[in-house]
């Protein structure tokens, strides 16, 4: 898994600021423009101007990230699922043969013990208050 250093952060903020300024320039190179409006007093991207730029603003600057938002968090969906099968597949081999062998070949074993004896004390802790578990 990659880590999180400062080089990498700098990379994500320049890129923002970067993608920023080219979905943008096309509303300052005569595509499209901004307009000020007088109700809110703001300066804002005026929408009826250029339809192609509001189909690229919708593609690029919403679609896109909307679909790589969606890819990173299903990734990470998939990789959660993957490391729940394994564990349940590493418990089921102690179940059925709990022997030095199985604990030696997983690395996954250390933390599979520790989330299932937290399990048991809370189990335990609430069988003795009398709740249901």
């Amino acid at each position: 898994m990659a880590e999180c250093g400062l080089g990498r952060t700098v990379v994500a903020v320049v890129s923002t600021w970067v993608a920023g300024v080219v979905i943008d320039s096309p509303n300052h190179l005569g595509w499209s423009s901004h307009r000020f409006d007088t109700k809110i007093h703001k300066c804002l991207w005026d929408r009826s101007t250029s339809r192609h730029y509001v189909i690229l603003f919708i593609v690029v600057g919403m679609l896109l990230p909307f679909i790589v938002t969606f890819i990173c968090y299903w990734r990470i969906f998939v990789h959660i699922q993957l490391a729940k099968r394994r564990l349940l597949r590493i418990h089921i081999q102690v179940i059925k043969r709990p022997n030095k062998q199985v604990k030696s070949q997983n690395p996954l074993y250390p933390q599979f013990q520790s989330i299932n004896h937290a399990t048991c004390q809370f189990k335990e802790t609430n069988r003795r208050r009398g709740h249901r578990s």
